[in-house]
Parts: C-alpha cells; structure tokens; sequence
C-alpha cells in the first residue's frame, strides 16, 4: 500500500516530536551537569583536619564527604582536583 500525503506528514510530526524531545534531554542533561557543578566545593577551601566528615565516599576526582549529626545528616560534594 502506498503512502499517501497523510501518512508522510504524520511521519514527519513524528519525527519533529523525536527531534524536539532529544534536544530537551539534551538541555535537561547540561542544566544537571552545570547544577552538579556549581554544588561543588573545591576541597582547597575546606580543612578537613579541623572539622573532618564522618565518613567519605571516594570517586574518582570527587568525593561525598558525610557529617552525622544523630537524626540529620549532611552531605558535602567535594571536587578534589
């Protein structure tokens, strides 16, 4: 069966929605990567020997430094290169 005008622009509708909806995942993915970074703190400006975490999640060229304070928590991210 051939396809009729209809048909190819339902197809084209499709695929201007796919396009669109990547470009948004894409924005989305570079607004978190930008918010991930600016929560950040260079551990240049922290002293760990004065006021160390309780306990570090090490990753690579980042770290998770957790303070327990009994039924808070606090969790720092912590950029170390």
């Amino acid at each position: 069966m051939p396809f009729v005008k209809d048909d190819i622009e339902l197809l084209l509708q499709e695929m201007n929605a796919e396009e669109f909806a990547a470009e948004q995942i894409s924005k989305a993915a570079d607004q978190y990567a930008t918010a991930v970074e600016n929560i950040m703190i260079d551990i240049d400006d922290l002293d760990p020997t004065a006021c160390p975490p309780d306990r570090r999640i090490i990753y690579e060229d980042r770290e998770a430094w957790v303070y327990d304070h009994g039924k808070i928590c606090e969790l720092v991210f912590v950029k170390t290169e």
